[in-house]
């Protein structure tokens, strides 16, 4: 560095000695500050050489850092594993602590809990979530004590593992006899094990359960749930009651649904399925919490791309549902006070306008069918959407076309004579106008009674015979 004197010529620095004694002062005191950071950290370090243990509430040496938990890297975590406690951050840090000392435990406590998870995660986990975008979800339970699995009420909701392909032939409503008789047997059996006092040991065992998440090397527990083994069984119970719901072809009502085919139902493809929707349904199962409005509301709006779907192979009116969500609609309205209960089959007696608009849909859509066979995209596809948010607009039209152009080219007359009365039947059900708008809510009543009319319609395959009409109909033309 050079600076021009006064005499014209440059002063060189580097080569004077002037500025020697400032800078070795000031090296000086840069020295002396870290030699006095050290001090402080080893004070502390001192300081902090016996600190409460988070397990066992004993004064112990904290390990510096806590071993990696294995077993997450199917939703979101490393293959090397992740870290559930880990202070790398100053920001993660405490009151002047340094990396695991935030988090205090002995040298075995984490052996212990470490161990245990990595146990839990590997025997006794299901996934249930896995996101092409976003971090997925396990589960994990366990009890205090030994439940055999045939009494085991949380292998009802899962099944027997949540990724594996059925192993029994599946019925047409998508469900096996084996899964069936699990699903009375194993939560129904330890309730009335218990009742009868059969198994009095269950009465005061305790269950534990755990939702867990990855996310760059970190563990995160979502949600946490423990109770009574008793209270738990119940729970599984009312889950598989209020879900219960008639085959989408009307052939008996389905009582078992695996949890992770029910997450499905939400979303268009099961890698779309979130971990917090995961959490919060599994919550619901053991908890009996109401169904959240944000799982009723994309369950219903992947109704609604089912319903306007045309079917390519024109097999059924029904075959592009989804029973599993029409399911969750009905369990929904049970647990939820603004809307009335949805029974697993037709409701006769259920005067809701929203109920009785959809199975007016479902009936104009029979009628279509039979008067002009496949027709593509009918009057469902194109305009159930309307009606579902907007039924006075559209169903008057739609019942006046009926009228019109429809039931009059049904030959079969006494199919004609059913069709006129039901839809004159559930006309006259009304009290008023159907309303102009419908809710979220009511627009979930619109699904169930659409989905409940057309199972009950498709009961028994009408034959070719003109005399020989679904059950349904005999019934109905015989007290006509």
């Amino acid at each position: 560095v050079a600076l021009q004197t006064g005499t014209g010529l440059p002063r060189i620095f580097v080569e004077e000695s002037t500025w020697h004694d400032w800078w070795m002062d000031f090296l000086k005191k840069i020295k002396q500050s870290q030699q006095e950071a050290t001090v402080r950290r080893a004070t502390r370090r001192k300081q902090s050489q016996f600190m409460c243990d988070l397990l066992t509430g004993e004064l112990v040496t904290p390990q510096p850092t806590h071993d990696k938990i294995r077993g997450l890297a199917d939703i979101g975590g490393l293959p090397t594993g992740d870290v559930l406690a880990g202070f790398d951050k100053e920001a993660f840090t405490s009151f002047g602590l340094e990396q695991s000392a935030n988090a205090a435990m002995s040298a075995e406590n984490v052996k212990v809990y470490v161990t245990a998870f990595n146990h839990l995660i590997a025997k006794r986990s299901r996934r249930l979530a896995s996101p092409k975008h976003g971090t997925g979800a396990k589960v994990a339970y366990w009890y205090s004590g030994s439940v055999p699995e045939e009494l085991d009420p949380a292998q009802d909701i899962l099944g027997e593992l949540a990724e594996a392909p059925a192993r029994k032939t599946k019925s047409k409503q998508g469900v096996s006899a084996q899964e069936t008789y699990q699903a009375e047997s194993r939560a129904a059996k330890a309730l009335d094990a218990i009742r009868t006092g059969e198994r009095p040991d269950l009465e005061n065992l305790r269950y534990y359960a755990i939702t867990l998440s990855a996310n760059k090397g970190r563990v995160i527990v979502r949600d946490w749930m423990e109770g009574n083994f008793r209270e738990l069984v119940e729970n599984v119970n009312a889950w598989f009651d209020d879900l219960s719901i008639v085959g989408q072809f009307g052939k008996g009502i389905i009582k078992s649904f695996k949890l992770v085919k029910l997450l499905e139902a939400t979303a268009r493809e099961p890698s779309d399925v979130q971990a917090p929707v995961a959490a919060a349904l599994w919550r619901c199962a053991l908890k009996r919490m109401p169904i959240p409005y944000e799982v009723m509301a994309q369950t219903l709006k992947r109704v609604h791309v089912d319903i306007v779907t045309t079917d390519k192979d024109k097999k059924s009116l029904n075959s592009n549902l989804n029973h599993n969500r029409f399911a969750l609609l009905k369990a929904f309205t049970i647990r939820c006070e603004r809307v009335p209960s949805m029974t697993a089959e037709l409701n006769e007696h259920e005067t809701h306008p929203a109920y009785l608009c959809g199975r007016i849909m479902a009936l104009l859509g029979s009628i279509q069918r039979e008067a002009l066979g496949e027709v593509g995209a009918g009057v469902v596809q194109r305009y159930y959407a309307a009606a579902s948010a907007t039924p006075a607009l559209v169903l008057g039209r739609l019942i006046r076309t009926a009228q019109i152009a429809h039931l009059p080219k049904i030959q079969k007359e006494r199919l004609r004579y059913w069709f006129e009365n039901q839809l004159a039947e559930l006309w006259s059900k009304m009290k008023e106008a159907p309303p102009r708008t419908l809710t979220l809510e009511e627009q979930t009543l619109f699904a169930m009674g659409y989905y409940h009319q057309l199972a009950t319609r498709l009961k028994k395959d009408t034959s070719d015979s003109p005399e020989d009409q679904p059950e349904s109909l005999e019934s109905e033309v015989s007290r006509g």
